[in-house]
C-alpha cells in the first residue's frame, strides 16, 4: 500500500510523519530523488537538517542529471570541470581509441567480445567490425553476430571495442558537465535586465557566453567551445 503524502504550505505530512520543503519545489522532485526524512528541513543550502543538525545532503534535477544544487553558485568551478572532462575526453581519443580505431581500419574486419549489459535473448555477445574505407565518410560499422568458431582479429577487435565503450563514458561525463554548466549560466543571466533583441556577453575568466533576449528570456546563441561558421570578405 502506497503511503499518502499531503501538503500544507512547505510542510509535508505522510504517515504521522512530518517534513519541511522549499515551497517552490515540488514533492516529487524531493522526495522521489532523496527519500523521506522525518522531522527533515530539507534546506535551500542543500542539507537537510534534523533538530537543527545537518543530516544528509540533497539533490536537484538537471535535466535528469542528479546534482548537489549549490554547486549551481560557482560557474567558474564548473566551467574549470567541465574543461577538465573535455580535455579527459579528446586525450583518451587521441591516444587510445584513435589507435585503435586505426589498426580495424587497417585490417578491414574484426571480431569484438562483449561485455556491457544489452538485452534480447538469444543473441550471443560478439560483434564484427567492418573498416568503410572507400566513401568519403571513412568509419566502422559493427553488427551482432553468432559466436565465431575462429575469431577475427580478436586483439584488434576487443581493443577498438574497450577503447569505443571507455571514449562514450568519458563523453557522457563531459557532455554532463556542459549540461550543468549551461544550467548555472542560464540562472546567472536570467536575473539580468535587457530589452528584447539586445546580445549580451557573459564572461567567465577569459571564456565568453553570448546570449540574446527574447520575448520572455535570455536565449543561448554560443558558448566557447560551439562550432562557428567564419566568413571573410
Amino acid at each position: 500500500m502506497e503511503a499518502i503524502m499531503e501538503r500544507k504550505g512547505n510542510k509535508v505530512f505522510t504517515e504521522g510523519m512530518t517534513a519541511t520543503i522549499p515551497s517552490t519545489i515540488s514533492m516529487i522532485a524531493v522526495f522521489g530523488r532523496n527519500g523521506f526524512i522525518q522531522g527533515g528541513k530539507y534546506s535551500e543550502d542543500g542539507w537537510i537538517y534534523v533538530n537543527g543538525k545537518p543530516v544528509k545532503k540533497w539533490f536537484r534535477n538537471v535535466e535528469n542529471i542528479s546534482i548537489w544544487f549549490p554547486i549551481l553558485e560557482d560557474v567558474h568551478n564548473l566551467q574549470k570541470r567541465y574543461d577538465a572532462a573535455k580535455k579527459r575526453y579528446k586525450g583518451y581519443a587521441d591516444k587510445v581509441w584513435r589507435p585503435a580505431f586505426d589498426k580495424v581500419m587497417k585490417v578491414g574486419r574484426a571480431h569484438a567480445r562483449v561485455t556491457h549489459k544489452f538485452e534480447g535473448e538469444g543473441i550471443d555477445p560478439w560483434w564484427l567490425y567492418e573498416a568503410n574505407k572507400y566513401s568519403s565518410q571513412k568509419g566502422i560499422c559493427w553488427d551482432w553476430v553468432k559466436k565465431p568458431v575462429k575469431p577475427i582479429n580478436i586483439r584488434i577487435g576487443n581493443a577498438y571495442y574497450r577503447a569505443s565503450q571507455r571514449l562514450e563514458d568519458l563523453g557522457g561525463r563531459s557532455y554532463k558537465f556542459r549540461i550543468v554548466l549551461e544550467h548555472a549560466l542560464s540562472m546567472k543571466v536570467g536575473v539580468i535586465e535587457g530589452a528584447e533583441g539586445q546580445i549580451l556577453q557573459y564572461k567567465v575568466g577569459n571564456r565568453s557566453y553570448w546570449y540574446k533576449k527574447g520575448q520572455f528570456r535570455w536565449e543561448k546563441l554560443a558558448f566557447p567551445d560551439d562550432n562557428a561558421l567564419v566568413r571573410e570578405a
